[in-house]
């Protein structure tokens, strides 16, 4: 690791969503308690109004008393709810006060080669790998990996585990309910911030669909009034596309209503939720996972990389059909090539050119590089140069390499000959070029 001074404003870049997701939580169960109280606050003065009038009446004492009982039996009900409320807040507000602890560790960093680093390091690394499982669907394993490291507090398994909930009731059971109910519980918020308006919209043109597959017309004309016709101002193509199904049977083949009765559309609104949840509770669509990785692969993508050369050509297939890989790049490795197609290149002041031979040579043959995996620049006597074939090695180590093979140059009886470590060719010794970095 590097020694330099340590900054940790590089750091909380990537912690934003630790913070913004509980605070997200947070104002989720502060409306809650409000729409019960004030909700509740309407009924009662409803109530005390219908009890005062029957007070007033011969005989209405008894349904005073029934009216009285009534509001008591709402109370106790509200005072449960708000308790639920009460011990829910008092999680996320201890989830927050830990989360808070560990960003503070920090500020008491001086340099990355610390061992307080190197645990806070480490301890970020299972919240990117929890965070990637949960995404995935592995809640099981999260929770145990967060159990184990005892960062329970640090993530956000339940908010993920009811998330997948809704996703599957969409995907996999092709029903809207959940994520109605989901869009209703949050609607203003989502409203104020501009989010998932096309989410709910979508789900009632759905369930305006499944009526017309049912061949429930008339209740698919009711519904398209009630729940459709107010979103006119906003999606008017879609609400007529809506209206012209009704002449169209589910096998039709024209267009776009085939598309609409499509099951493809419910992985679509699988799709739309995730959008919408992870938008409303500031996580970032890529997995913080993706998001850490692209920053250091970005670090080390050159435009020799394999994911630089074809987009749609693994690093494995270029460099069985002798594309210029390296199989130590990791940019160029098949797990990380999709992944660091769209980063930009590296931004080097100075270049520093690695030779990839030294590693197989011993330390004693090439200074520098000890066998077994170190690496060598290529500078000085072991300058770079290039093969026709356009693979670049440190000249010192290539001539080892070709020596230790039984190739000598001319200039020591040899045949005059250099062989590519990487494709056996050979090419004639004077074809070798020195390489001049611009």
């Amino acid at each position: 690791m590097s020694s330099e001074k340590f900054n940790p404003d590089n750091h909380l870049i990537l912690e934003q969503p630790l913070l913004k997701l509980p605070h997200a939580l947070h104002e989720s169960v502060f409306r809650a308690s409000r729409v019960a109280i004030d909700r509740e606050t309407t009924n009662l003065t409803k109530s005390i109004a219908v009890v005062e009038k029957e007070v007033g009446k011969e005989g209405g004492v008894e349904n005073a008393l029934k009216g009285i009982e009534g509001m008591i039996g709402r109370m106790q009900g509200l005072k449960r709810k708000l308790g639920k409320l009460q011990i829910e807040e008092q999680t996320i507000l201890t989830s927050t006060k830990s989360r808070l602890s560990y960003l503070s560790e920090l500020s008491t960093m001086t340099t990355t080669t610390s061992p307080t680093y190197d645990r806070w390091n480490q301890t970020r690394l299972d919240r990117l790998i929890i965070d990637y499982m949960l995404r995935q669907g592995l809640t099981s394993s999260a929770a145990s990996l967060a159990q184990n490291r005892g960062i329970e507090e640090l993530v956000d398994v339940e908010v993920f585990v009811k998330a997948r909930g809704v996703e599957r009731s969409l995907r996999a059971e092709r029903g809207v309910g959940e994520a109605l109910g989901w869009c209703g519980e949050n609607r203003k918020v989502l409203v104020k911030n501009g989010i998932g308006s096309d989410l709910e919209f979508e789900l009632r043109l759905q369930e305006f669909i499944e009526l017309v597959r049912a061949d429930k017309k008339l209740e698919a004309i009711a519904y398209y009034r009630k729940h459709l016709t107010p979103h006119a101002a906003t999606h008017m193509p879609r609400i007529q596309q809506a209206a012209a199904l009704l002449a169209y049977p589910p096998s039709t083949t024209v267009q776009p209503y085939a598309d609409l009765y499509s099951d493809a559309r419910w992985d679509t609104l699988a799709d739309l939720f995730v959008k919408a949840h992870h938008a409303l509770y500031a996580l970032p669509n890529p997995p913080l996972l993706h998001v850490a990785l692209s920053a250091g692969l970005s670090a080390l993508k050159t435009p020799s990389c394999a994911c630089s050369s074809d987009s749609n050509t693994s690093a494995a297939a270029m460099a069985a059909a002798g594309t210029n890989t390296s199989t130590n790049c990791p940019i160029c490795s098949p797990e990380m090539a999709g992944l660091a197609e769209n980063v930009p290149f590296a931004h080097h002041i100075h270049s520093t050119l690695v030779d990839t031979l030294a590693p197989t040579l011993s330390s004693s043959e090439c200074p520098g590089a000890a066998g077994g995996g170190a690496t060598a620049r290529m500078e000085g006597e072991n300058e770079p140069v290039v093969l026709p074939n356009g693979r670049v090695y440190g000249r010192r180590s290539l001539r080892i390499w070709n020596e230790n093979i039984g190739l000598r140059g001319e200039e020591d009886g040899g045949r005059g000959v250099v062989r590519d470590p990487r494709s056996g060719e050979e090419f004639p010794e004077d074809d070798v070029r020195k390489v001049f970095v611009m």
